[in-house]
């Protein structure tokens, strides 16, 4: 498997910064909807050189592109803002994975993920479970407690 689904049109668009791929597990978990918009697996999909932006928001929102009133420059535009919150979550959840490795005291810990379950961006602890699998045994240290 492929560790970035490709973006056919990056190539054609003027605006460079644009992404010519994002990652994998953008896509992994909307298999159906890539067959049921393409008739062809995510593999396929990219095997055959990937995706439009607007096809790509369609299959990660489980929907039809042809229901997405998107031009292809926007559907590109949007992609790129996610893929910067994203970036920018990651770097957040890797700190804070950094500061959790580092606490040695139980007390500490548990007050730290206290800290982390109260944080508004749930999204943000998303990124930390997604990224960070030892994560999880946070989760099973307060479930004890």
């Amino acid at each position: 498997m492929s560790e970035r689904m490709r973006i056919l049109q990056a190539s054609r668009l003027k605006d460079k910064s644009l992404p010519a791929s994002v990652p994998w597990d953008w896509v992994s978990g909307h298999e159906a909807q890539a067959l049921e918009n393409h008739d062809q697996t995510l593999e396929g999909l990219n095997g055959r050189g990937g995706v439009g932006y607007q096809e790509l928001l369609a299959i990660m929102l489980d929907t039809h592109w042809s229901k997405l009133d998107l031009t292809e420059e926007l559907a590109a535009k949007i992609v790129r803002k996610f893929e910067t919150k994203l970036t920018q979550q990651e770097a957040v959840a890797e700190a804070l994975w950094k500061a959790v490795n580092a606490i040695t005291d139980e007390v500490r810990l548990s007050l730290y993920w206290s800290y982390i379950q109260q944080m508004p961006d749930e999204n943000l602890l998303q990124v930390l479970y997604n990224h960070f699998p030892e994560f999880e045994a946070l989760t099973a240290l307060e479930s004890e407690a």
